[in-house]
């Protein structure tokens, strides 16, 4: 893979957020075979990673569909209703997210939020 362009940039940082995502989820499933205090612990992290990196990972697809099939950037020969379709497709995902992983008062990302002001 050539990093050359923004996007290409973009769609590696898509395939670092999977893996993460990925470990995570492998992570949970093996964790949640073993009973001891650590592992309850340590799962609860993994699963929060993996909602994390989850909602991440629709919000980056919807950006890259947005962009890759709206009428203005696309150069590919597709015609203009499957466009259409694929560009509301893409706002429809960042629309019926789960915002709320992000924004809700008990997250990581707004204590860090609240840090920094």
């Amino acid at each position: 893979m050539k990093l050359e362009t923004l996007l290409d940039y973009f769609i590696f940082f898509i395939i670092i957020i999977k893996v993460v995502f990925s470990f995570t989820y492998f992570g949970h499933i093996i964790l949640a075979h073993t009973n001891t205090e650590f592992t309850e612990m340590f799962d609860k992290t993994l699963l929060y990673w993996k909602e994390i990196t989850e909602f991440i990972f629709s919000i980056c697809m919807s950006i890259l569909l947005i962009y890759h099939f709206h009428p203005k950037f696309s150069h590919y020969p597709i015609s203009k209703e499957t466009k259409a379709l694929f560009l509301l497709f893409g706002i429809i995902l960042l629309f019926s997210a789960k915002w709320t992983i992000f924004f809700d008062e008990d997250s990581d990302f707004i204590k860090i939020l609240n840090k920094v002001k």
